[in-house]
């Protein structure tokens, strides 16, 4: 990891239901508590370390998971 860290891209798994409804995938992880958490990233390697919980919530509820980059960044607000 380069320092400072420059946010260039959102990685996030994105599950699709029957309807063509989308939605992030999320996971109750360990040492998280006991609200599920987005499985989303700002690097391959922390999406790599969430890969599991997606291939599980995938077995789970049948449903397509897919891999998605998101990379426009367009400043909404600044606080």
């Amino acid at each position: 990891m380069t320092l400072p860290l420059k946010i260039e891209a959102i990685y996030a798994f994105i599950a699709t239901d029957e309807n063509g409804q989308e939605g992030i995938v999320g996971a109750t992880l360990p040492g998280c508590g006991s609200l599920p958490i987005p499985l989303i990233g700002a690097d391959r390697a922390r999406i790599e370390s969430l890969r599991h919980f997606a291939e599980m919530a995938n077995k789970i509820n049948d449903y397509p998971v897919q891999l998605i980059k998101f990379w426009q960044k367009e400043v909404l607000e600044t606080l």
